[in-house]
This record gives C-alpha cells, structure tokens and sequence, in this order.
C-alpha cells in the first residue's frame, strides 16, 4: 500500500473515532475504512471493465 493512501485511511479512520480515547476501536474503525475503499475500488474496477473506460480514485 502506497503512503498517500496508507494516511489517507488512517486520518479517515481517526477522524472518525477522534472524540474516543480507545486505540483498539481506532484500529477496528480504519480496518473498517479500508474494507469500504477496497470493496469500492473492487466495484469501479467491475465497472470500468464492462464501460471498457479507465475509472479509479486520485492518487
């Protein structure tokens, strides 16, 4: 995983948490962002095949 998206879910997954002091919830909730941008990334990537066009998050 390259650095820009490896920070990118980990300050999603801690914005998301940031009112709660519990680190393993932080690690639960930015595995959970991760899941979401793969299936995600996995979807447009279905899409894009049958589209024959080029689609994909900016990097």
């Amino acid at each position: 995983m390259d650095k820009k998206r490896h920070t990118f879910i980990f300050f999603v997954g801690f914005m998301a948490t940031r009112k709660d002091n519990d680190y393993t919830t932080i690690n639960q909730d930015i595995k959970l962002v991760a899941k979401d941008i793969l299936a995600a990334e996995k979807t447009i990537a279905k899409n894009s095949a049958k589209s024959n066009r080029k689609v994909g998050f900016i990097s």
